[in-house]
């Protein structure tokens, strides 16, 4: 627990830090958010946040990869490379966006080059509790994966609409799928994919915390679509590495059936409705395009 909230504290502080100075740097090179009739904005706005949670979460995986709890993790398995190659191209895609603004079908070939890559290293749905254990064949299993994040990356930033909004959701549900893993954790033992989809859990509520205070109403910095779909890339890594790789024997404590399994994959859903509802704003009411 101690060596997570270190990863956290540390993905916060960056985060927060890393802020003012990447808000210099959107402004300079002019990726703002200028003001629409439909905005609440009064004066165009940085975007670029996404920036600065990307650093925060670079140091707290490297962090993590020297701690003896989640230092194996980092030396046996694919999966935290897999994590940062996709979420350097998506970061990558995000900031491009945010500065020129890129048409549909250019930001979705990036987003499947994003989950693509993420898939091919390591990061993939290989089974699924269907007729007992459907084991999945390393097309299939690809094409699943690509579908989920591409799904969960453009509706958290269909979402991003309201100042906050995505980063204090952000912060419950993953601070909430923190406590689940480690709940399961004390009952089933540890395992790499646990291990890996808390710590991204916690980096998550890292990042998020440490930009929140520069996008809490008025904000001051937007976090762009390279913050948010970085969140939706991280929701899915989360919930893929849990859910897809695990053991199903492991998957099934005192007699839980496979409720463990579909709880955090519930999670991506859940945080998408809940931006949904607290957007969608009162009549003849404009919301903010970030």
């Amino acid at each position: 627990m101690r060596e997570y909230l270190l990863c956290l504290l540390a993905a916060a502080a960056v985060t927060y830090l890393t802020t003012p100075l990447v808000r210099k740097l959107a402004i300079r090179s002019g990726a703002m958010a200028e003001v629409r009739d439909r905005d609440v904005h009064d004066e165009p706005t940085p975007r670029w946040g996404g920036l600065a949670m990307f650093a925060g979460l670079i140091v707290g995986l490297i962090l993590a990869s020297q701690l003896p709890l989640m230092r194996d993790v980092f030396v046996t398995d694919s999966q935290p490379l897999a994590l940062m190659v996709g979420c350097t191209i998506i970061v990558m895609l995000g900031l491009a966006d945010d500065k020129w603004g890129l048409d549909a079908p250019t930001k979705f070939v990036g987003q499947v080059l994003a989950a693509g890559s993420m898939a091919l290293v390591g990061i993939q749905v290989l089974w699924l509790p269907i007729a007992g254990t459907l084991l999945l064949d390393p097309l299939a299993s690809v094409l699943l994966t690509v579908l989920i994040v591409v799904l969960t990356v453009n509706a958290v930033n269909f979402v991003d609409g309201l100042d906050g909004l995505v980063a204090g959701v952000a912060i419950i549900a993953n601070a909430a799928f923190f406590i689940y893993t480690q709940l399961l954790t004390a009952q089933t033992g540890a395992d790499s994919s646990i291990t890996l989809a808390a710590l991204i859990a916690a980096t998550i509520v890292g990042i998020s915390a440490g930009f929140l205070p520069f996008n809490w109403h008025r904000a001051r910095m937007f976090m762009g679509d390279a913050g948010s779909m970085l969140l939706g890339l991280l929701l899915s890594c989360s919930s893929l590495s849990f859910t897809g790789q695990m053991d199903s024997q492991s998957l099934n404590p005192e007699g839980t059936g496979m409720l463990p399994y579909w709880l955090p994959l519930v999670l991506p859903a859940w945080e998408t409705m809940a931006c949904s509802m607290a957007a969608r704003p009162p009549a003849n009411t404009s919301i903010p395009s970030q």
